[in-house]
C-alpha cells in the first residue's frame, strides 16, 4: 500500500502558485506529506536591514563602519532625537511616564489649578453611545478625576478635537469637528458655546482641523477633508460661528465618496502667511478639479477661498523659512499626472518663483511625532513633513534630499536670502542601498539606511562624520510561491522588502538552506502597505512553466504589471501610465490586485488587474488580453442601487460560475457581494451586504472563496456567510451571527473522509471551527492559545489517505482533524521561535512530498519535515 501511495504522489502537482493555493482560494492543495513527527528542518532570514546613523559636522572625507551588536534604538534616544511623542509629567510629580491611552485623546494645562495635566478624550470616537469628557489626574493615573461629561447626541466618527480660545475670551475651548459641522465646548466646564452646522451632502470630516490665529487675534478654523474633500474657514463673529466659505471637491459624488476623481491631499501645518502679505493661505495639493488631469498647489484665501496661487504640475510636500525672513518657502516636486514618483524633480518656491530645484531626487520625509493642541490630522500622509533643522556654526535651517544616480546620496542644503545654494555634506551609499535623513538634534543628524537581507552596506561622506547606533529589520514577508521551472526543478519565489523579488532552491545545507537563483525588482500585492498580500503566478505564454506577475515602479512613478520567467527574464508587460507604481497606503492611488484566468479564451490566461485612484470605491478594474495586450474591457463602478462605488479592489476568487467555460469573477468589496462576468465584467448576480439582509449589520471587504459554481463562502471577522448561487440570483444559504466571523484564511476540504465538504475556520471566538459546508453546523473545535491566526490550508498532511487542515495558533503549528480513535482533534503540534503568519504546503526540494513553510512575524521563513 506504501509503494502505491508513493507511487501515486510522483503525479500530484505540489506547486504553490499563488495566495490561498489556487484561483477560488480554496487553500486546499493535493500536495501529500509523511508528516506525523513534525521538526524543524531549517530556517531563512529574509529581513531587510534598517541602520541608524548619528552624523556630526567633520572637515574631509570619511568612510564609517558597521559596528557589531548593534541593538535598536532605545525610546529614550528616540525621545531625544524628537521622533516619538514626548512623555508627560501626568500627576504632577515630576515624574515623565507615557500618558494613558484614551479614545481620541488630547494632554494640556488645562485647569491651572488642579496638579498635572488634563485629558480630554472619548469612551469611543465610532458609532453611538459616545461620551465626550475632561479628567485630571492629581490623584495618579489610576485614579482619574472626571471634570465634566457630556453625552453625544446622535452617532460619533473619528472625531477631529483642537483647543483654542476660540473667541478670545481669555479662556479656553474645545473645538470638535464632526461629520456635518463644528460644536465648541467651554473647556472649564463642557456646557456648549457654539454650534455651525454644515457639508449635509460632504459629511465626513476625515483629514485635517486646524485652528489658525492670526496676529490680530482673530481665530480661523480651517477642516479640510481628504476622504470626502472639502476645504472650508469659520470663525466666531457677532457672538456666531459662523461658516465664512466652504467648497466642495467632486460635488456629483454621493456623500463626497463614491467614485472620486479629484483628489486633495493637506500636509500637518498647511495655513500661514506664505506669501508675506499679512494674510493667511491655505496651502493644498489638488488633482483633476478641471478635469485636467494634472496637480496643481492651490494657496486659498483664509478669508474668501479665492485662489491666491494655483500652481501647476507642482505637488507641495511641505515648507520651511529656509532663508530666516519669515515667509516659509515652499518644498515641491514635479508631478505631470496623477502618478507621484519616489524619485522627481523637486524645487523650492519663494512663493509663485522657483530659487532651487534637482532632478532624480526625493526629500527626506518623515511623520511628526505630534501636532500642537491647535490643530490634529487624520488625513492621508496628513504627519508627514520634510526633515529640516539647524545645522552649522551659525545654526542655519538645513534640508535634505537624496539624488539617484544610480545609487543614492544624501545631501544636506542650506540656501541663501541671495538664493544662492550650499551643499553642506554628503554622504553616498553602496548600490541599492536608501539613504535618508530622520531628524535633527543638538547639531547632529540622524541617518537611515535600508537594504535587502543580501545587501552589504556602504557609506562615503565628505563633510560629515557618522557612527552607527542602531539596527532595526524590516521584518515583513508574504507568502512565497512554490514553481516548477524549465529543468523541473523546484523555485521557491518571494517578494522581498524594499521592492526585490528573489528565487531560491532549496538546498541540503541547513545553515544555508536558500540557494539564490536570480533577483529583480518588484513588489507584491497591496491595498495598505505594508500588509503586502503575495504574488500571482500562471502560464500566460503557454510553454508549461508559470511567470510570475508583480508590479515595478516606472522613472516616471506610473505602474508597470511585468511578468517574469523563472530565469528571472521578463517576458510580458503592460504600464498602467495614470496610476502609481510603488506600493500604496490605504486611500492612495495606486495598483492594487491582480489575477489570472480564462477570462476571454478557454485556452489562454489573461490577467484582472484593480487599481485605485484615490480613496476607497475610487477602484478600477480592467481585464488585459494577454495575446494583444490590450484592454478587453473596463469598469469603474458597480452597478447596486444605493450607490455608485468603485469596481473591485478586494480579494476576489476565479471560477468558471454560470457553466460557458471561461473564467467569472467573484467579489465580496466594499459592501456587496458579486458575480462578474470575465469576459465582459458585466454582473451576473449582486446581493447587497451593507447592511446583510434581515439585520443591521455591515460585512466590509470580506474574502469570497468559490467552492464550486453553487457555493461560495465570504468570510470577514465580523461573519461568516454561505451563499448559494443559481442562475442570476445568489441567496444566504446559511449565516453566522454579527460579530461571529472569522481571523485568518479558511479552507475547505473533506477531513473526515465521508466524501461531504468541510470549512477550516482558523480564527473564531471559540478557537478554531470546522464547520459543514452545506449547514453551517459545526461539527468540532479546538481551542487556541493565541488570538493570532495564520491561513488554513487543507492536506493530506500525514499520508494517511485523509486531509487534514493545517494552521498556526501564535507560535504554534497544528495539524487537525477529528479522528473515530482519537479524543483530541490536534493530531499533532510543534512550537516555532515566532508567530506564524502564513503558511505555504508544498513540494519545495523535489523529493516529491510536501514540506511545510511558515512565514512568522520576526521575517523569517522556517521549513517543517518530518522527523526521522
Amino acid at each position: 500500500m506504501t509503494t502505491i501511495l508513493l507511487n501515486l504522489i510522483f503525479f500530484i502537482p505540489t506547486e504553490w502558485r499563488q495566495p490561498n493555493y489556487d484561483q477560488s482560494r480554496s487553500n486546499r492543495t493535493p500536495a501529500v506529506g509523511q508528516i506525523d513527527r513534525p521538526k524543524f528542518s531549517w530556517e531563512a532570514d529574509l529581513r531587510g536591514q534598517e541602520y541608524l546613523w548619528s552624523g556630526s559636522l567633520g572637515e574631509g572625507g570619511f568612510s564609517p563602519s558597521l559596528s557589531k551588536n548593534l541593538v535598536p534604538l532605545s525610546i529614550e534616544s528616540q525621545q531625544a532625537w524628537g521622533i516619538v511623542p514626548s512623555k508627560l509629567d501626568v500627576t504632577g510629580n515630576g515624574q515623565l511616564i507615557d500618558p494613558p491611552a484614551a479614545p481620541g485623546a488630547r494632554w494640556g494645562k488645562f485647569l491651572p489649578e488642579v496638579n498635572g495635566l488634563q485629558r480630554i478624550s472619548w469612551t469611543t470616537t465610532w458609532g453611538k453611545d459616545a461620551h465626550f469628557h475632561l479628567h485630571s489626574f492629581e490623584n495618579g493615573i489610576e485614579n482619574p478625576t472626571k471634570i465634566w461629561d457630556v453625552k453625544f447626541q446622535g452617532d460619533i466618527y473619528s472625531p477631529l478635537v483642537v483647543i483654542v480660545d476660540l473667541d478670545q475670551d481669555g479662556k479656553l475651548e474645545a473645538v470638535l469637528s464632526t461629520w456635518h459641522g463644528v460644536i465648541v465646548y467651554d473647556l472649564l466646564t463642557g456646557s456648549e458655546k457654539y454650534r455651525c452646522t454644515y457639508r449635509a451632502e460632504h459629511g465626513r470630516q476625515y483629514g485635517f482641523f486646524g485652528a489658525y490665529i492670526h496676529s490680530s487675534g482673530q481665530v480661523y478654523l480651517v477642516p479640510i477633508g481628504d476622504f470626502a474633500g472639502h476645504v472650508g474657514v469659520l470663525t466666531v463673529r457677532n457672538n456666531q460661528l459662523e461658516n465664512l466659505w466652504y467648497h466642495a471637491f467632486d460635488p456629483q459624488s454621493t456623500q463626497g465618496i463614491d467614485r472620486r476623481f479629484t483628489i486633495n491631499t493637506v500636509g500637518p501645518n498647511p495655513v500661514g502667511d506664505f506669501n508675506g502679505d499679512g494674510t493667511a493661505e491655505i496651502l493644498i495639493n489638488v488633482f483633476n478639479e478641471n478635469n485636467d488631469n494634472r496637480w496643481h498647489m492651490i494657496a486659498y484665501d483664509i478669508e474668501t477661498g479665492q485662489h491666491k496661487l494655483d500652481l501647476p504640475d507642482v505637488y507641495l510636500h511641505g515648507h520651511v523659512d529656509i532663508d530666516q525672513d519669515n515667509v516659509p518657502e515652499l518644498l515641491t516636486q514635479y508631478c505631470s499626472s496623477r502618478c507621484l514618483a519616489t524619485y522627481g524633480e523637486i524645487g523650492i518656491y519663494r512663493w509663485d518663483q522657483r530659487i532651487w530645484h534637482q532632478k532624480n531626487a526625493r526629500w527626506s520625509i518623515e511623520a511628526s511625532p505630534e501636532l500642537p493642541l491647535e490643530r490634529i490630522t487624520g488625513a492621508l500622509r496628513g504627519m508627514e513633513t520634510p526633515v529640516t533643522g539647524q545645522l552649522g556654526t551659525e545654526g542655519e535651517p538645513t534640508l535634505f534630499f537624496t539624488t539617484i544616480n544610480p545609487s543614492e546620496s544624501l545631501h544636506a542644503l542650506q540656501v541663501n536670502t541671495e538664493n544662492e545654494p550650499n551643499i553642506l555634506w554628503c554622504v553616498a551609499a553602496s548600490p541599492q542601498v536608501q539613504v535618508s535623513a530622520v531628524a535633527v538634534a543638538k547639531d547632529k543628524v540622524l541617518i537611515r539606511t535600508q537594504s535587502a537581507h543580501h545587501q552589504s552596506v556602504k557609506l562615503t561622506t565628505e563633510g560629515l562624520q557618522l557612527n552607527a547606533i542602531a539596527k532595526n529589520y524590516i521584518a515583513f514577508v508574504p507568502q512565497p510561491l512554490v514553481l516548477k521551472d524549465q529543468h523541473g526543478h523546484q523555485q521557491l519565489v518571494i517578494a522581498e522588502p524594499l521592492n526585490s523579488i528573489s528565487a531560491y532552491q532549496v538546498t541540503t545545507d541547513s545553515n544555508q538552506p536558500l540557494k539564490s537563483i536570480w533577483r529583480t525588482s518588484g513588489r507584491a500585492m497591496t491595498t495598505q502597505m505594508p500588509q503586502m498580500e503575495g504574488l500571482i503566478s500562471g502560464d500566460l505564454d503557454q510553454d508549461g512553466i508559470n511567470e510570475i506577475l508583480c508590479v515595478r515602479e516606472m522613472p516616471d512613478g506610473h505602474s508597470r504589471l511585468v511578468a517574469i520567467g523563472l530565469d528571472g527574464i521578463d517576458r510580458w508587460r503592460h504600464d498602467f501610465v495614470n496610476f502609481n507604481g510603488r506600493a500604496p497606503i490605504w486611500n492612495e492611488c495606486g495598483t492594487t490586485r491582480w489575477a489570472v484566468g480564462h477570462f476571454i479564451s478557454s485556452n489562454r490566461l489573461d490577467i484582472m488587474v484593480s487599481n485605485r485612484r484615490s480613496i476607497m470605491h475610487s477602484d478600477e478594474t480592467v481585464i488585459i488580453n494577454t495575446k494583444t495586450n490590450i484592454v478587453a474591457w473596463h469598469k469603474d463602478v458597480l452597478e447596486m442601487p444605493n450607490h455608485t462605488r468603485g469596481y473591485g479592489g478586494g480579494r476576489c476568487a476565479i471560477l468558471d460560475m454560470d457553466g460557458d467555460k471561461l473564467d467569472d469573477i467573484i467579489l465580496g468589496y466594499p459592501a456587496e457581494y458579486s458575480v462578474v462576468d470575465g469576459q465582459t465584467g458585466e454582473q451576473i448576480t449582486t446581493l447587497n451586504l451593507g447592511p446583510v439582509e434581515g439585520i443591521a449589520h455591515w460585512v466590509m471587504d470580506g474574502t469570497p472563496i468559490a467552492v464550486n459554481n453553487e457555493i461560495t463562502l465570504l468570510t470577514h471577522p465580523s461573519m461568516i456567510l454561505a451563499l448559494q448561487n443559481k442562475s442570476d440570483q445568489t441567496s444566504i444559504l446559511w449565516r453566522t451571527e454579527p460579530g461571529d466571523g472569522v481571523n485568518g484564511f479558511p479552507s475547505i476540504g473533506d477531513v473526515d473522509g465521508d466524501g461531504q465538504i468541510e470549512i477550516g475556520l482558523p480564527g473564531c471566538r471559540d478557537g478554531f471551527r470546522c464547520v459543514d459546508l452545506m449547514t453551517g453546523e459545526i461539527k468540532w473545535t479546538v481551542t487556541n492559545l493565541d488570538h493570532q491566526v495564520s491561513n488554513c490550508v487543507t492536506t493530506d498532511i500525514n499520508g494517511d489517505g485523509i486531509e487534514e487542515f493545517v494552521y498556526g495558533n501564535g507560535k504554534q503549528l497544528r495539524a487537525v482533524a477529528k479522528r473515530p480513535d482519537r479524543e483530541s482533534p490536534i493530531i499533532w503540534h510543534i512550537d516555532l521561535p515566532s508567530t506564524v503568519d502564513h503558511l505555504v504546503v508544498a513540494d519545495i526540494d523535489g523529493d516529491s512530498l510536501a514540506e511545510i513553510l511558515v512565514g512568522s512575524s520576526d521575517g523569517k521563513i522556517y521549513c517543517i519535515k518530518q522527523d526521522v
